[in-house]
C-alpha cells in the first residue's frame, strides 16, 4: 500500500485527468482494490514498474484512469517482452504448416505458434478467414496468458526472429522444394525440422546458395 500511494498514485493524478475528481478523497481505498488485484495475479516490483512506465507513456486502455484489473494488465509482459511472434506472424505460420508444409514438420518460430496450429489449426480448412482469425485470437489470447504465467514451455529448434533473415527464408520458401529448404536450413543454421526425433537422417543434400 506504501508503494502504491507513494509511487501510483501520483502517476495517476498526473496521467488521468479523472482521478483526482474521481478518488481523490478516497484515494486510500482505491489503491487497496488496486494492491488486491495485484496481490491475486502475483504482480511483483517489475511488473508494477512496468504498469507505471505504461502509464506515464499512455498506453493505458483508454485517458481516463485504469481499473485494478486494467492496470494489472498493463503489468504483465507484452507478448514481444517475452519473444513471442505477434498474432499476425503466428497465422502466418499455422496457413503455412496447413498449406505448403502440410505433408511436413513445420519449424514454428515458437511454442505458441506451434499449438496454435496443433489447436485450431485444422479450422483453417473448415471456416471463412474471419471466423478462423477470431478463433486465432481468443486462442492466442489464452496462451499468452499462460506464458505470462510461465505455463508454457518453450521451443528451442525455431527459424531465426530477426526479421531479415525470417523473411529471406519465407521468400526462398516459395522457390525452394522441401529438399532444398532441408538443405538450406541445415547449413545456415544448423537445424533439421524435417527428420522425425531418434531416426537417422539418410537424406542427400545438395548444394544451395545460402548467402
Amino acid at each position: 500500500m506504501k508503494i502504491l500511494n507513494s509511487e501510483l498514485v501520483p502517476i495517476l493524478v498526473t496521467c488521468c485527468p479523472d482521478f483526482a475528481s474521481r478518488f481523490g478523497e478516497h484515494s486510500r481505498d482505491t489503491m487497496r482494490l488496486y494492491a488486491e488485484q495485484l496481490i491475486k495475479n502475483e504482480i511483483g516490483r517489475k511488473g508494477l514498474n512496468r504498469g507505471i512506465e505504461k502509464l506515464k507513456a499512455g498506453n493505458a486502455p483508454s485517458r481516463f484512469t485504469p481499473t485494478p484489473a486494467e492496470f494489472v494488465e498493463m503489468c504483465k509482459p507484452s507478448a514481444e517482452e517475452l519473444g513471442i511472434p505477434s498474432l499476425d506472424d503466428c497465422m502466418h505460420e499455422v496457413r503455412e504448416a496447413k498449406g505448403r508444409w502440410r505433408f511436413e514438420k513445420y519449424p514454428f518460430s515458437h511454442e505458441v505458434a506451434r499449438l496454435l496450429s496443433e489447436r485450431i489449426g485444422f479450422e483453417f480448412y473448415q471456416t471463412s478467414v474471419n471466423q478462423f482469425k477470431k478463433r486465432c485470437e481468443t486462442e492466442y489470447k489464452r496462451l499468452l496468458e499462460l506464458a505470462r504465467n510461465g505455463q508454457l514451455g518453450t521451443h528451442e529448434k525455431r527459424l531465426p526472429r530477426q526479421a531479415e533473415e525470417r523473411s529471406r527464408i519465407e521468400q526462398m520458401g516459395k522457390q525452394l522444394n522441401i529438399s532444398q529448404a532441408r538443405n538450406f536450413l541445415k547449413k545456415r543454421f544448423g537445424i533439421n525440422p524435417f527428420k522425425q526425433e531418434g531416426a537417422r537422417d539418410t537424406s542427400r543434400y545438395t548444394a544451395v546458395d545460402g548467402r
